[in-house]
């Protein structure tokens, strides 16, 4: 065998096990991957058409999302989870659209706009219009996603949330079972500065240093984060709440800033406003996060069976030659 069949093999072997773990549920009769297909043609879901064109674009988002500047940087085995995460999302979002239409879902203008009104509420106007210059996002892409988020919100209410109903002894037994989890952990109430570059960063907070210089003022013009309007006020929240490198503001002083801290998103600068002190909830204070606990546990649940329900029952292809040959 040679080394290029060898290479094709490999190819193949790890595409499939990621494919029936991510895609799951699949009926292995129906769910070949197939190789007879047009070039210009990635997979079939239920006789639909997902283009190599669409995929090459998710791919290119997939690897800005995981922050992928060297494509010469990347070992196969990683380029193949990237491709593979792109054409599951892909599948999942083709099979919500088409059980959408079934179900006679749709968007209209108004619930559009009002989405639309509530995120750009959280920015000052200047920073959303930087935000989406930075992340090179075209309006007609952020339309689309929105409409795609709403409507794929629409469906999932119907078809899963709808009936799940948690009763008043479901709460009472969740207190009763998880008390060391209504012992309030400590609370901190933060400003935060995010921007795109290192460079950026360490300006803004050489300047913060300055007499005259106030950190919200600053939050307001340069921040890129969705609390920019509200002078990057995050409001109070408990260590694991936010992305792990946010929790560096726990071992700040009320009043200290943070040193220019690195994660996914870009580089953050942030100012320890407020703390408060741990505290042991009653069921009564605790009934509202029981709630919303117990029911995103149902819901989760639901949903995993929902969608393994919609991959069992979905006819999908993949063509592997033209998947093959994207880099």
């Amino acid at each position: 065998m040679t080394l290029i069949m060898k290479n094709k093999c490999l190819f193949h072997s790890i595409l499939l096990c990621l494919l029936f773990a991510l895609v799951g549920g699949c009926n292995s009769s129906s769910k070949v991957p197939q190789g007879n297909m047009a070039p210009g043609v990635i997979a079939k879901v239920n006789d639909e058409n997902l283009s190599r064109e669409q995929f090459i674009k998710n791919l290119g988002e997939i690897k800005k999302k995981f922050r992928v500047d060297n494509q010469e940087e990347l070992k196969p085995t990683e380029l193949i989870w990237l491709k593979t995460q792109t054409l599951n999302l892909m599948i999942r979002d083709t099979l919500f659209f088409q059980e959408a239409k079934n179900l006679g879902l749709q968007v209209n203008n108004e619930e559009f706009e009002e989405e639309l009104l509530l995120v750009k509420n959280d920015y000052s106007k200047e920073s959303f219009a930087r935000l989406l210059d930075v992340k090179n996002i075209p309006a007609s892409d952020l339309n689309s996603n929105f409409k795609k988020n709403i409507l794929f919100r629409k469906l999932i209410e119907k078809a899963v949330n709808e009936s799940i109903i948690v009763t008043e002894n479901e709460l009472l037994d969740y207190y009763v079972a998880h008390q060391k989890d209504f012992e309030k952990k400590r609370q901190v109430r933060a400003l935060h500065i995010m921007v795109e570059t290192e460079d950026e960063a360490l300006d803004l907070h050489k300047k913060l240093k300055k007499k005259g210089n106030k950190f919200d003022d600053f939050a307001r013009r340069f921040s890129l984060g969705p609390e920019s309007s509200q002078g990057g006020d995050m409001g109070y929240f408990e260590r694991g709440q936010m992305p792990e490198a946010f929790d560096v503001v726990f071992d700040l002083k009320k009043g200290r800033r943070s040193q220019v801290i690195k994660s996914n998103y870009g580089y953050h600068i942030f100012k320890v406003m407020d703390i408060i002190d741990p505290k042991k909830l009653s069921f009564e204070e605790a009934r509202p996060a029981i709630k919303k606990i117990v029911l995103e546990q149902r819901q989760e649940k639901a949903f995993k069976s929902w969608v393994s329900n919609l991959k069992r029952k979905a006819d999908i292809k993949i063509n592997h030659e033209a998947l093959e040959a994207i880099s």
